[in-house]
């Protein structure tokens, strides 16, 4: 068999500086994929006269002997005050990225970070990241708060665990589903929360003025009606188990096969936070029930059935050089998280 002419190394770091010229002449072509790449100035002359393309997202220069250390990450990764970095680090993490507050100098002795994901960070730490590069999402928190799941729901008990003067951060939403919460035990405790919507039973409305600030919105559940978070089916099965007077947090597509003559002696309120999709045969007397809702698909009773035929050849499909060059089986691949040339 005959060796084979092109080469393509895909790693998160490549380090370059001890790449010698003999040993990569005999190569067509070779292609680069890393997300950051090692130079020192003979390794880029070297590099400019061979047949090399190279991808990446951060390039470092440095020193043939300085002694660079490799931290790459797949999964979830967390930078706070007790974390060390070596001196000439770099952290490639594939997940995401927590930085915990009071890390500034952390971060300042890495020489590169590179996130193929999401990063979280303290908003008054944004002009610390200059090292960081991020291919993904990138969201700031207050670092004066604990950090709760972005859609957090207080339970009974969270009244009784939270501190004094205590501000907590959920980045999308705040719940009460129980309304068994004493939200003015929180009010007491000058609780504040910092969110973008709260969800809440109407019985619970004026306690919790205080802990949200104006920007805040609120989504609140009249008393007497039964709150379901998530998407449903809607259907008479569905009106019998959870009642008649419903708060639907999420989307609804009421069954095809619904017996809508039923339904509409079942319900007596119906809000729905959210999408309803429905056939057309059943609009009128799904309107008939003066549900309140944000957005409505009416799709025709007999939809045509016939699915675009998938392009087996690909004749529509845009070639990628990348992607076509690492699935040629003439080509020899290196697959590492750090690669020394």
């Amino acid at each position: 068999m005959s060796e084979k002419k092109k080469l393509a190394l895909n790693c998160d770091v490549c380090d370059t500086r001890s790449i010698k010229e003999e040993n990569y002449s005999h190569y067509e072509s070779i292609f680069i994929n890393a997300d950051i790449l090692i130079v020192n100035e003979q390794s880029k002359a070297v590099l400019n006269r061979l047949p090399a393309t190279m991808n990446f997202d951060k390039m470092i220069e440095s020193d043939n002997d300085a002694d660079i250390t490799v931290k790459s990450v797949n999964g979830s990764y967390e930078i706070n005050k007790s974390s060390a970095a070596k001196s000439h680090a770099l952290l490639v993490v594939n997940g995401s990225l927590f930085i915990h507050p009071g890390t500034e100098e952390i971060l300042e002795s890495y020489d590169g970070i590179t996130v193929n994901g999401n990063v979280k960070f303290p908003k008054n730490m944004e002009g610390c990241l200059g090292k960081m590069t991020v291919n993904g999402f990138v969201e700031t928190y207050p670092d004066d708060c604990v950090i709760l799941p972005p859609t957090f729901t207080i339970d009974p008990y969270f009244p009784l665990r939270a501190k004094e003067g205590g501000r907590y951060y959920a980045k999308d939403l705040v719940m009460i589903r129980d309304t068994g919460v004493d939200a003015a035990v929180l009010a007491g405790k000058g609780v504040r929360f910092v969110t973008k919507k709260l969800l809440l039973p109407e019985c619970k409305l004026r306690d919790c003025i205080p802990m949200f600030d104006e920007t805040v919105e609120f989504i609140v559940v009249p008393d007497g009606m039964k709150l379901i978070c998530g998407d449903i089916l809607f259907n008479a099965d569905f009106v019998r188990r959870e009642g008649g007077s419903l708060f639907i947090y999420g989307d609804m597509e009421v069954d095809s096969h619904a017996d809508m003559s039923v339904i509409c002696n079942q319900i007596e309120s119906l809000i729905v936070k959210g999408s309803v999709r429905l056939l057309a045969k059943h609009e009128d007397a799904f309107r008939s029930l003066h549900v309140t809702f944000d957005r409505i698909e009416v799709i025709p009773d007999a939809p045509e059935s016939e699915e675009p035929e998938d392009d087996a050849d690909g004749a529509n499909a845009i070639p990628d050089p990348i992607v076509k060059l690492l699935a040629d089986d003439t080509v020899q691949k290196i697959n590492a998280d750090s690669y020394i040339m």
